[in-house]
């Protein structure tokens, strides 16, 4: 918090992600206005299959310095079926300094089908948290 100001790092993600996180902005900006004496401050940080298409990374590494420096971060659904590492696991950029994180995404494996989710990736110096449950 600075200046009595909540720092929020803001990743919209990809495809739905990005309407799902105006719209929740959209929430939290008449939760504001009706209840007053918040003081919310918006940083918005590239990262996801958008961001991995055009530079190669997940997140870009002023993103990540970015997210951990914020109070919270308000993380967008990250990922399209067609951007996927050279091993075939997902985009999903998992900022280093926010523990709380946790990003669900339903998937079902069906029989007979080729399982198309790759084992999750471990990377240095952070958990990465799949989105996958079954």
């Amino acid at each position: 918090m600075k200046n009595g100001e909540l720092r929020i790092a803001v990743i919209k993600g990809d495809g739905i992600g990005v309407d799902v996180t105006n719209a929740t902005l959209a929430v939290i900006a008449a939760a504001e206005r009706r209840i007053g004496g918040l003081s919310l401050g918006y940083e918005f940080l590239d990262a996801g299959a958008a961001c991995f298409r055009q530079t190669g990374r997940d997140m870009a590494p002023a993103a990540e310095q970015a997210a951990a420096a914020a109070d919270a971060i308000l993380l967008g659904a990250i990922g399209l079926p067609s951007v996927r590492h050279e091993d075939g696991t997902e985009i999903a950029p998992a900022p280093a300094s926010q523990g709380e994180i946790a990003v669900l995404r339903r998937r079902t494996a069906h029989q007979g089908l080729p399982e198309r989710a790759a084992a999750s990736r471990r990377r240095a110096g952070r958990a990465h948290r799949s989105g996958d449950s079954a």
